[in-house]
C-alpha cells in the first residue's frame, strides 16, 4: 500500500469519526414535539404539554372574567350606597348649619352675660385681693410667734437634753470612779505582794521573762536572756527546775545584748543551780 492509500483511510477514519458525532449531536437535540404539546403529566424530564397549559391558562381567565364581572356589580351597589350616604350627609350639613347658627345666637347671649359677670368677678377679686393682704399680715405675725414660741421650746428641750446627758455622765463617772477604786486597791495589793510600791521607778520593775542557764562557773551564772529582752543590771530573777522545783534567786551584775551574768543570792539559794535550768523574773 502507498502512502496516497494510508491518506485516503486515514481520512475515511476522520470522515466517518465527524458524521457519527454530527447523528450525537441531531439524536441529543431532538423533540418529540406530540410530547411537547399533548403530555398531561409534568415530569422531571418532560414539561406539561401546550396543549394542556392552554387549556389551564383559558379555565383562568375564564375565571377572572367572573371576579371581574362580580367586582362590576360589587362597585355598582357601593356607587349606589355612596349616592344614598352622600344624600344623607347633604341633610346633615344643613341640619349642623342650622344648628350652628343657634349655637351661635346663644354665644352670643352667653358673651354678653360673661362681660357682666366679669366685672362682678374683677370687684370680688379686687375684694379678695384686699382680704388676702390682711390676712397675709395676720399669718405672718402668727408665724412670727410661733418661731419664737418653737425657738423657746426648742431651747427648754436642747437644755433639757443636756442636763439629762450630764446627769448619765456623772453617773458613768461615780461608776468609773469605783471601778478605778477597786482596781486601784487590787493593783496595790499585788505590788505589796511583790515588794513593789506605785512609787517604784519603772526601770526597776523587770518585765516579764523566761529563759534558761547557760553557764554555772564560781558563783556566776551566765543566763540566755539580754538587754535586748529589757533587763537591766540589778533586776533579781528565780531559778527553778523542770518540775517546778525551786532553787534560789540570782541578781543581773553584768548585761550583753543577747546574755546576762548574775550571782547566787545567799539569802534564797535552796538547791544547786546547773546548767539548763529554767529561770524567770519576779514579777510572773
Amino acid at each position: 500500500m502507498n502512502l496516497f492509500g494510508k491518506v485516503l483511510i486515514v481520512l475515511n477514519l476522520l470522515l466517518s469519526l465527524m458524521f457519527m458525532s454530527f447523528a450525537l449531536m441531531v439524536y441529543a437535540t431532538h423533540r418529540n414535539w406530540r410530547d411537547a404539546v399533548e403530555n398531561t403529566q409534568a415530569t422531571a424530564t418532560k414539561p406539561l404539554g401546550l396543549r394542556p397549559r392552554l387549556e389551564a391558562k383559558e379555565q383562568e381567565l375564564a375565571t377572572t372574567m367572573t371576579e371581574l364581572e362580580q367586582s362590576r356589580n360589587s362597585l355598582a351597589l357601593e356607587r349606589a350606597a355612596r349616592r344614598q350616604a352622600l344624600v344623607t350627609l347633604e341633610t346633615r350639613v344643613q341640619e349642623l348649619n342650622q344648628q350652628r347658627a343657634d349655637t351661635q345666637k346663644q354665644y352670643e347671649t352667653l358673651l354678653a352675660q360673661a362681660g357682666e359677670r366679669a366685672q362682678l368677678a374683677n370687684q370680688a377679686e379686687n375684694n379678695m385681693k384686699r382680704l388676702m393682704d390682711e390676712n397675709e399680715k395676720v399669718r405672718g405675725s402668727l408665724r412670727q410667734t410661733q418661731q419664737d414660741r418653737d425657738s423657746q421650746f426648742q431651747r427648754v428641750l436642747e437644755l433639757t437634753d443636756n442636763i439629762q446627758q450630764r446627769s448619765r455622765e456623772l453617773q458613768h463617772l461615780k461608776s468609773r470612779q469605783e471601778e478605778l477604786t477597786s482596781q486601784l486597791g487590787q493593783m496595790t495589793r499585788v505590788l505589796d505582794s511583790h515588794g513593789l510600791s506605785p512609787f517604784t521607778p519603772l526601770h526597776d520593775v523587770p518585765p516579764k521573762l523566761e529563759g534558761y542557764v547557760t553557764v554555772v562557773d564560781d558563783g556566776l551564772i551566765e543566763v540566755s536572756l539580754g538587754s535586748h529582752d529589757g533587763l537591766q543590771v540589778g533586776h533579781e530573777l528565780d531559778v527553778y527546775r523542770a518540775g517546778g522545783e525551786y532553787l534560789g534567786r540570782i541578781r543581773v551584775t553584768e548585761l550583753d545584748p543577747d546574755r546576762a551574768v548574775t550571782r547566787v543570792l545567799p539569802d534564797f539559794r535552796q538547791g544547786t543551780i546547773k546548767r539548763g535550768d529554767r529561770v524567770a523574773t519576779r514579777v510572773i
